[in-house]
């Protein structure tokens, strides 16, 4: 039986192959990938690079997925000019990245025409996992490696639930779990499921929001609110929105605690305060009760 490759993928999705492509597959040993993209931060750390790896057209870049050889498509990038890294290209919140003398800097730019399979595509790298950096064509559409696809997932699919401790989303990714709720059901079943107390980050200023969820839908339909109006009705995320209109997408979801479904309003609402008092959220933060 014939096995789906790469290289006819993005041929069918119109990819010119007579380019000079290479395939990347990432992974970071100080923060997950994962948490690098919903940090926002995955772009400025794939941009530097100790060498030359990127002397090519486009790069075709990957999520390691451990253990194991597979790996997860995060999109396709147009390599342009290259320069020496500086300290500010490496933002707050990227972790293990010390510029070295001879660091490259690169100008990529997403192709936002194959965003479609971002998340979706999953190849089998093969046994050469520790060549992260492989050629799919050298500007001959016949050479280079190619990689058979051994998945295509849903579209909106955000990957297997991590469980409520690990969970960490960015407002991207909270919206693409809102909006294709049957691509991901399982995280639809395990937010509908609890009653919490929440955590959101305004990232770019580090201020926070403690709230609670403790609606019919639990997690799942409070979570859902922000989605719709960014705000969901708090009166500092309000604010903060008035000055700032897409002050939202800097957004960053977790769960602070997971309580039980009969648990009472009055346990909610105290398990809610002392978060606050906790984190200072009251005094410091976008709390305003």
């Amino acid at each position: 039986m014939h096995v789906l490759t790469l290289r006819e993928l993005l041929d069918l999705r119109g990819l010119d192959l007579n380019q000079e492509i290479k395939l990347v597959r990432h992974k970071h040993k100080d923060q997950s990938i994962a948490e690098l993209r919903s940090l926002g931060l995955f772009e400025a750390y794939q941009a530097i690079q100790s060498s030359a790896v990127f002397q090519c057209q486009v790069i075709v870049a990957f999520e390691a997925q451990e253990p194991g050889t597979l790996a997860k498509l995060i999109g396709l990038y147009q390599v342009g000019a290259s320069r020496p890294a500086v300290p500010s290209d490496v933002p707050p919140g990227l972790k293990g990245l010390q510029l070295q003398a001879g660091d490259i800097h690169y100008e990529l730019r997403r192709l936002e025409a194959f965003d479609s399979l971002s998340d979706r595509v999953i190849i089998d790298w093969g046994n050469g996992a520790l060549a992260w950096h492989q050629w799919l064509s050298n500007g001959k559409a016949a050479t280079g490696s190619d990689k058979p696809v051994v998945a295509l997932q849903k579209a909106g699919f955000l990957g297997s639930f991590p469980g409520y401790s690990e969970l960490l989303l960015s407002f991207a990714d909270l919206q693409r779990l809102v909006t294709h709720p049957l691509a991901n059901p399982e995280w639809q079943a395990k937010l509908e499921a609890v009653k919490a107390v929440y955590l959101i980050q305004h990232r770019s200023s580090g201020q926070l929001y403690v709230g609670s969820a403790a609606g019919a839908q639990g997690l799942w339909g409070r979570w859902s609110d922000y989605v719709q109006s960014g705000h969901g009705g708090n009166v500092g995320l309000q604010g903060l929105l008035s000055s700032d209109p897409q002050a939202h997408h800097d957004f960053l979801f977790s769960v602070l605690r997971v309580l039980p479904w009969n648990a009472s309003s009055e346990e909610i609402l105290r398990s809610e305060s002392l978060e606050k008092s906790k984190l200072g959220t009251r005094v410091h933060g976008l709390t305003r009760n």
